[in-house]
């Protein structure tokens, strides 16, 4: 687990050591035990180390046997081993113990089709001095971030947006779209950011650069696509569930430095510790964060886990005084991020970091195996339009995607926005000024782009197959990889696992989630059933909270927030007034409607360290 950064000029000019250096200094928090950098002429990269696999030889970056391919990777490939025996039997020489390493002679033997051989989380640059080009590649899932810009004769690349901004020499200018889409589902849905110049490489995307410039276009090498596999019981598919998520735990434990788990008190974290515990064969330290307000505090279920498997358990709790972290919160994510929950992520990877330096969570569940009670919505939503829309109108206009075009409207497609939208069109209509107001396509190209590989046939896989594309990589994993490497750990998410992810994909979604005999919406059936084989099924019981922080309470009228919302986004100098009108923000903030709020802060925190920024 890593930063890394690079900049090639196309005109063949040298790069500035300081330019790559103010790029590298901006990730030492992802990577506090060293740094590294190579140069070549007219490109060079760099890379700042968290030390998990070979700590004393893993250093960064790694090359080949006669120097002609160097990686540089932030993540952890977690079959390396595997790698190595096999690129081994075919010539392949190793020098360090490095699971990285295994990229180089991937690379070496298959080229770009490397990633394919892959399985971890990762973010890497290749340089390939031979054929001179550089290759970017993001992992299947986008649990390692990627951003890159070319403006003029140059590119450049960071793992982290506000790391990329520094970068001496660029243009940039704030983006209303991007603005308006944060407006609408609390976060910047990739490959857009706030920046008009910036783009996040997408999951499952690699990006090739000849060291002339020539290229530059991204290539979706793999993308989830959830079709039902004929012909297995619920009882076969939870058996290969549970061998499946063992050996994904298996592979993810590879680590040389203590570790642990964070334990939220739901079934997903509760699945991984106990697979943790059985694999190990002892306890790890477990993590958890709760509030003093009962309707969001889950320490009672996480401690009651923690007792049955024996853990060294921790907890902590978060009260309104984390507002003091919003300016960090805000810096490290680069760009505005409206997700509450970001908060009690940043608690927890603090807390976890005092002991261990790499945890395993249980992010991803939810998407792969439905696991949120918005499907329900999408259940009754879709079984009352009569033939379904998917079907007709959808497989129709899915076929138009391609770089650059936005395909037509879709029948009801709109319902698709209203359901995942944290606020409506009309709502951010009125906020707008009107010479600031973004013109956005008609056209739900995100929901286009989740559903590009293939058109599930039920209205549960398709909620699922578009949280795999959009939700997942946009809002929960960037949360959690911002909140952890601001504090020098690393989490990794079994359950966002290629393999796992690629099994759970045939599972017929009926089996996942659906009305019950009673009538009542049922979700994560097979893995409550897991749950039921492993722990005491009554330590599964309670409603899924999430990691729902009780903004409500803190922004409302007499809470500890409340004058401070009123004084800071209603002031005369807010920088959301060259955005916004007067009496829209004033709408927002008096509706007492915290999610509505917590977005206005996170965005005048974030325009206010970027006073200054251009704006198209």
């Amino acid at each position: 687990m890593c930063g890394i950064a690079g900049i090639l000029h196309f005109d063949g000019s040298p790069v500035p050591a300081a330019h790559l250096q103010t790029l590298i200094d901006a990730l030492v928090h992802r990577g506090p035990d060293g740094e590294g950098s190579e140069q070549w002429d007219n490109v060079a990269i760099g890379h700042r180390r968290l030390a998990i696999i070979d700590p004393v030889g893993g250093r960064q970056p790694i090359a080949n046997e006669d120097g002609q391919v160097w990686v540089a990777c932030n993540g952890e490939i977690y079959n390396h081993r595997d790698l190595r025996t096999e690129l081994t039997a075919r010539g392949h020489r190793f020098a360090t113990g490095s699971d990285c390493e295994a990229i180089v002679h991937a690379y070496e033997e298959w080229g770009d089709d490397c990633v394919h051989h892959l399985r971890g989380m990762f973010a890497f640059v290749v340089i390939d001095r031979r054929r001179r080009r550089l290759l970017l590649a993001r992992d299947h899932l986008g649990i390692k971030p990627l951003f890159w810009l070319r403006q003029g004769t140059r590119m450049a690349f960071a793992s982290e947006l506000q790391a990329l901004a520094k970068l001496p020499g660029l243009t940039t200018t704030i983006d209303p779209a991007a603005i308006e889409r944060y407006l609408e589902l609390q976060y910047i849905p990739p490959p857009g950011t706030i920046f008009r110049e910036v783009q996040a490489l997408l999951p499952g995307q690699r990006l090739a650069f000849g060291f002339d410039g020539v290229g530059g276009t991204p290539e979706t090498y793999w993308q989830p696509v959830l079709r039902p596999v004929p012909g297995r019981s619920a009882g076969d598919w939870l058996e290969a569930v549970d061998v499946a998520l063992s050996e994904s735990v298996r592979l993810h434990l590879m680590s040389d430095v203590p570790f642990g788990a964070l334990l939220s008190g739901g079934i997903d974290s509760a699945l991984v510790v106990s697979a943790m515990c059985k694999l190990l064969g002892r306890a790890p330290s477990t993590f958890t964060i709760g509030f003093a307000e009962a309707g969001y505090d889950e320490r009672e279920r996480a401690r009651a886990i923690a007792a049955h498997l024996g853990t060294d358990h921790h907890e902590a709790v978060l009260d309104s005084g984390c507002i003091t972290t919003l300016p960090e919160l805000v810096r490290h994510h680069g760009q505005p991020f409206g997700d509450s929950s970001a908060l009690a992520a940043w608690a927890v990877a603090k807390l976890a970091r005092s002991r261990v330096a790499m945890v395993l969570s249980g992010d991803g569940a939810d998407e792969g195996f439905a696991g949120y009670d918005s499907y329900r919505d999408w259940h009754r939503w879709l079984a009352g339009v009569g033939e379904p829309w998917w079907r007709r109108g959808l497989r129709a206009t899915a076929s138009l995607i391609a770089p650059g075009r936005i395909p037509p409207r879709l029948p009801d497609a709109d319902g698709w926005h209203h359901r995942t939208a944290i606020t409506s069109m009309s709502e951010r209509a009125a906020l707008w000024r009107r010479e600031r107001a973004p013109l956005l396509p008609h056209a739900p190209e995100l929901l286009l782009r989740a559903l590009a590989p293939g058109i599930p046939h039920d209205a549960v896989a398709l909620a699922q197959q578009a949280d795999l594309g959009t939700y997942l990589p946009g809002d929960i994993l960037p949360k959690v990889d911002i909140a952890s490497m601001a504090h020098g750990l690393e989490v990794r998410t079994p359950f966002a696992d290629r393999a796992v992810v690629e099994l759970a994909a045939g599972i017929p979604s009926s089996m996942n989630a659906g009305p019950g005999p009673d009538g009542r919406w049922q979700s994560k059936r097979l893995l409550r059933q897991l749950f039921a084989r492993h722990l005491p099924p009554a330590l599964s019981d309670g409603p899924k909270r999430g990691f729902a922080v009780p903004v409500q309470t803190w922004c409302a009228p007499g809470g500890p927030w409340h004058a401070l919302v009123q004084e800071r986004l209603l002031a005369s100098d807010s920088p959301l007034l060259d955005w916004f009108t007067p009496g829209g923000i004033h709408l927002w903030v008096q509706g007492n409607r915290p999610g509505r709020i917590w977005l206005l802060l996170m965005l005048d925190e974030w325009l206010r360290q970027h006073r200054g920024r251009g704006a198209c």
